[in-house]
């Protein structure tokens, strides 16, 4: 469980990120020195030149290194904690997130941050209690009820899992999300039934669903015993689209 956890939330961080125009897009083409310095000025100025040339990991290893020398600086330490995340180092981002969060409780991306860390500890109902604190506008409208389903299935709680993804219903363009969810979910508490229609219902045909999605109902098939059905399932994807990855 607490893989599928944490599988579920870095892709939604990095989602959020880059809506905020923060990931970085490396580039192994671009030169450029950079200078060793044990000063605030020179890690500062190195840490710009660097997500200039959209280097993240010079940028996330200087900013850094200037914030520790100047961490009272408020604009820095956000440069730092983005370019951090930026750079995936998002254990490194942790404490500077909890400082963000102190000063801002409603900063998404510090709460997500600090629910991450919730969650690699196991503290289920610490990270369910700051993404409900969050207000559910903008990216957090879709991050929101699929964290919170996820954490309620993390604490057992499958009835509250169904009602966080029911704040989804009602939005056309994430009722398939929130469908394709709702049925993994319920495979996880052994509710293949249940699971079936939901898998199924999520994208219309099956056979041209996301491939993510078709594997899972594949899945619930088999475990259901329905392996015949679950093997046309496969067979009708492939047919559809051969440049997909080898399905089971």
């Amino acid at each position: 469980m607490k893989r599928k956890l944490l599988h579920l939330l870095i892709p939604m961080t990095a989602v959020a990120l880059s809506a905020c125009g923060t990931m970085p897009q490396n580039s192994d083409d671009a030169v450029f020195e950079y200078p060793q310095s044990n000063g605030f000025s020179g890690n500062f100025l190195a840490g710009k030149a660097a997500q200039m040339e959209s280097r993240s990991d010079y940028a996330a290893q200087y900013l850094l290194r200037a914030h520790q020398l100047d961490p009272d600086n408020a604009e820095l330490r956000r440069r730092a904690f983005l370019a951090l995340i930026s750079d995936g180092r998002i254990s490194d981002a942790v404490d500077i997130a909890t400082s963000l969060q102190s000063e801002n409780d409603q900063d998404l991306f510090a709460a997500l941050t600090v629910m991450d860390a919730a969650i690699r500890e196991d503290r289920y109902q610490d990270a369910l209690d700051i993404v409900s604190s969050l207000p559910e506008r903008g990216i957090n409208a879709l991050i929101a009820p699929l964290a919170k389903a996820w954490l309620y299935t993390g604490l057992d709680q499958k009835d509250a899992a169904m009602t966080a993804l029911d704040g989804m219903q009602g939005n056309g363009a994430l009722n398939p999300l929130s469908e394709y969810h709702r049925g993994l979910i319920l495979a996880h508490f052994g509710d293949f039934d249940a699971a079936e229609r939901a898998l199924a219902s999520a994208y219309g045909d099956p056979a041209d669903a996301p491939l993510r999605a078709a594997e899972a109902l594949g899945a619930v098939y088999e475990r259901k015993g329905q392996v015949q059905k679950a093997s046309l399932l496969y067979e009708s994807y492939m047919d559809r689209h051969p440049q997909s990855l080898a399905m089971p």
